[in-house]
């Protein structure tokens, strides 16, 4: 995986390029397009796609996508510490979390240096390295690694400028 830091640039082992410009149309005609499954929330025209990254020092990558409409607002990434069978709540670990996000700071750390924010989370999982997220923020936009305990699941987020937060408004506003 490699993450551009001046360009926001980032490549997945499958070969999949995603740019800043990167719409839902451009997603549609790649090749991982007819891998992806798409979901949402109730919240259309916010639209997820889930689909498999590539391999990174043995761990699969989870992708998961988000468009409003057309424009993509933000993505998570997470590397999959669990069996190849599908995961449940009940088999939610934080032990393995933690080995996920550890995994997850290394990598990015060894992409794009020393994090710019350390911020605590008041999680309070007998997990330290839980209790925290790293964040790098530039020009185009923000990555982040963090453990979400609703989800119950370690990502790196990566968020485009204000995007995210300039489609919430918009779709409020409807």
């Amino acid at each position: 995986m490699f993450i551009d830091k001046n360009s926001g640039t980032l490549e997945l082992p499958n070969g999949l390029v995603m740019t800043t410009e990167l719409n839902k149309a451009g997603f549609e005609n790649s090749d991982c397009f007819s891998q992806a499954t798409a979901y949402d929330h109730g919240t259309l025209p916010f639209q997820w796609y889930r689909f498999e990254g590539g391999q990174l020092n043995g761990h699969f990558l989870n992708v998961n996508l988000c468009f409003y409409s057309d424009v993509l607002t933000n993505f998570h990434i997470s590397a999959n510490f669990y069996q190849p069978e599908t995961r449940d709540w009940e088999d939610i670990s934080l032990e393995i979390e933690s080995q996920a996000k550890t995994f997850h700071d290394q990598l990015l750390q060894n992409e794009l240096g020393k994090p710019h924010k350390r911020i605590s989370l008041p999680l309070r999982q007998n997990q330290p390295i839980l209790d925290y997220r790293i964040e790098y923020n530039y020009k185009w936009g923000s990555v982040w690694s963090e453990y979400d305990s609703r989800a119950g699941s370690s990502f790196i987020g990566i968020g485009y400028g204000s995007r995210l937060k300039d489609a919430q408004d918009n779709y409020q506003m409807k």
